[in-house]
C-alpha cells in the first residue's frame, strides 16, 4: 500500500480511537474532566502504534466503504422515492418502480466490479415494501404535505 494511504488511515484510526475513548471515558466518573483526554490520547497512541496495516485496510477500510456505498445507494433511491411519490396515479407509480427496480436490477448485474449482495437484497426490498404499501405511503406522505401547508399558512 502506499505510503500517504498508510499515513492517513493511521491518523483515522487514531482520530476513531480518541474520540470513542473519550466519549466512553468521560461518562466515567473518576475520569471525568482532565484525566479522560489524557488516557484517551494514551490509549489512541498506543492503538494506532500497535494496529498492523492489514488490520487498517481489512477492518477500517472495509467498514467504510460499505458505510459510503450504503450511504449513497440510499441517497439515490430516497431521491427516486420522492420524484415517484409525486405522481397522483398509483398505477403509473408502481409502473415506474418496477421500470427503476428493472434498470437498477440490469445496472447492478452488468456492473464492471461486483455489487455486494446486500445491496441487491436491500434495494429489492425496499421496492417491494414500496409496491406493496404504495396507496398508504402515498396518502401519508399527502396528508404529511398538507399538514405542513395548513402550518404555513396560520
Amino acid at each position: 500500500m502506499v505510503l500517504e494511504n498508510i499515513l492517513f488511515l493511521r491518523i483515522a484510526f487514531f482520530l476513531l480511537a480518541l474520540f470513542f475513548s473519550y466519549v466512553v471515558l468521560d461518562r466515567i466518573k473518576v475520569f471525568q474532566g482532565g484525566p479522560a483526554i489524557v488516557v484517551s490520547l494514551v490509549m489512541s497512541l498506543l492503538a494506532m502504534y500497535y494496529v498492523q496495516e492489514d488490520m487498517l485496510q481489512r477492518w477500517l477500510v472495509g467498514w467504510y466503504q460499505f458505510l459510503g456505498i450504503s450511504l449513497l445507494a440510499g441517497f439515490s433511491f430516497l431521491v427516486v422515492f420522492m420524484i415517484i411519490m409525486s405522481f397522483e396515479s398509483s398505477p403509473a407509480r408502481k409502473m415506474l418502480w418496477i421500470f427503476y427496480g428493472a434498470v437498477l436490477f440490469f445496472l447492478m448485474y452488468q456492473s464492471p466490479t461486483p455489487v455486494p449482495e446486500y445491496l441487491f437484497i436491500l434495494f429489492f426490498a425496499a421496492i417491494l415494501i414500496v409496491l406493496v404499501f404504495d396507496r398508504w405511503i402515498f396518502h401519508l406522505l399527502e396528508r404529511k404535505r398538507i399538514s405542513t401547508w395548513l402550518r404555513r399558512r396560520r
